[in-house]
């Protein structure tokens, strides 16, 4: 089966604070959250507009956005974009529901991340929107063609601990289960350079597409970086 991934244009705003480790509190103006909205006036006031709804207390975006600390806002927040993608035109209010499947895949690789950091939330962020680009374009597509199976979960859990950056891994270990199957894949991952020796395996047309999805999910997040300088 083919797995072809396409460029994504991703928020840059949210897109580039997914990447940092965020403190989870945000009590102060240095805070890169709020460093990031402040310096955007016209975000700034897209996220008022959306958060009004939900500001009983009439307490201001900056106030808001401490109350619910990131973890929190950055769901708010991702729901916006997602609501635009769908309908082409920015919310008056907040629906969490848009979110539940990329909060849900964040939990499923929660043992991956470490403290502060939202690389997981990203990688669900994108695929989410690969299935709306393409349902966009094909009505048919079904919500679990770019589903990453659990399969891909159970090894995360038996053979890896927290990383920076897991969605990476995630990435290429779901290629690897979908081209060689679960069995041949394990007895590699306890391996010095498993994924080196998993690559060997790959036909020609499988190698050629994980490095293209590789660059293109680097290109989607604007992390080219990472393909150029360590090793997969």
């Amino acid at each position: 089966m083919r797995l072809l991934l396409p460029k994504i244009t991703m928020p840059s705003d949210l897109n580039d604070l997914l990447k940092e480790n965020v403190s989870q509190q945000i009590l102060n103006p240095e805070h890169l959250v709020v460093k990031a909205i402040r310096k955007n006036r016209p975000l700034q006031i897209i996220l008022e507009d959306s958060f009004r709804s939900i500001d009983e207390n009439q307490l201001g975006l900056e106030k808001m956005m401490s109350a619910f600390g990131w973890n929190h806002f950055k769901l708010r927040w991702c729901s916006i974009y997602i609501f635009k993608t769908i309908f082409d035109f920015y919310p008056n209010e907040i629906d969490l529901d848009l979110v539940a499947d990329i909060e849900a895949f964040e939990q499923r690789f929660q043992g991956l991340s470490a403290v502060g950091h939202s690389r997981v939330f990203l990688l669900g962020f994108y695929l989410k929107l690969i299935n709306l680009h393409y349902k966009k374009n094909n009505p048919e597509v079904s919500d679990d063609e770019w589903f990453i199976p659990e399969l891909v979960d159970n090894i995360c859990r038996d053979y890896f601990v927290k990383s920076e950056k897991p969605d990476w891994l995630i990435l290429t270990l779901w290629h690897f289960v979908k081209f060689l199957g679960v069995d041949k894949v394990k007895p590699f991952l306890s391996q010095p350079q498993s994924y080196q020796l998993l690559f060997a395996y790959l036909t020609e047309p499988q190698r050629y597409q994980l490095v293209n999805n590789l660059l293109v999910y680097g290109a989607s997040i604007s992390e080219p970086q990472f393909f150029l300088y360590e090793k997969v």
